[in-house]
């Protein structure tokens, strides 16, 4: 692996003061790491097993399944600068998810064995994914108490935003229902409806947010309870 791949972890992990790379330790981080092209649909690691390694994301996105299928309800979506399979190794547990890639995904991986020694021996690499692990939990924890006692329609409306990059949630309609833990049938009918409003507009596995305003507004309305 190049030395510029293991600066990009560096400069990731290492943001904070407490915690930043030496020049020596990037070096030693660069043979520990490999390029990895994931095409969508397949499979990183089964729910149940040990994962191979951990895989860093640079481009693309890894959805976290419950079970074995897309259907099965979406635990998580991992995009760039977060990991896949990190927990279950830190844990020494089979992972309790499944996990796939949504598109074409650029990593870096790192082995298990590696990233074993690597907690094992470097304390500030310990402590950069510990600092990435609270701020993952924070975020998951910020996002339930944003949904409590939220209409669905205020829930897709918060999804669609929180999800987006470039006007664009990039998933089917299937998926953002996936993601409410929500039955398709009544996630469509919220879309529909905002697509007849102009807030939307739905497409093959994507959906365009037209008035990102009304969109705003509609996330954070008390005028949508019960639908």
């Amino acid at each position: 692996m190049s030395d510029h791949d293991a600066r990009w972890v560096a400069k990731h992990l290492g943001r904070s003061a407490a915690a930043l790379f030496t020049p020596a330790e990037v070096e030693a981080l660069a043979p520990k790491l490999s390029s990895i092209t994931l095409d969508s649909g397949d499979v990183l690691f089964e729910r149940g097993s040990d994962p191979a390694g951990v895989w860093i994301i640079q481009s693309g996105w890894i959805e976290l399944l419950e079970g074995s299928t897309r259907t099965d309800g979406v635990i998580a979506l991992l995009g760039p600068l977060q990991c896949a399979g990190d927990i279950p190794l830190m844990l020494r547990q089979p992972a309790p998810y499944r996990a796939c890639a949504v598109t074409e995904s650029s990593c870096l991986f790192m082995s298990a064995n590696e990233f074993g020694q690597m907690l094992a021996t470097n304390p500030k690499f310990l402590l950069r994914l510990a600092t990435k692990l609270a701020g993952r939990v924070s975020r998951v924890q910020g996002r339930v108490v944003e949904m409590l006692g939220k209409s669905l329609t205020e829930q897709v409306a918060r999804v669609l935003l929180h999800e987006s990059h470039d006007g664009t949630f990039a998933f089917s309609q299937e998926m953002c229902a996936a993601m409410l833990g929500a039955s398709r049938a009544p996630v469509n009918q919220v879309l529909k409806d905002l697509e007849r409003r102009g807030v939307v507009k739905l497409g093959y596995a994507h959906i365009d947010v037209v008035d990102e305003d009304a969109l705003t507004h509609i996330a954070h309305s008390t005028t949508n309870a019960g639908s």
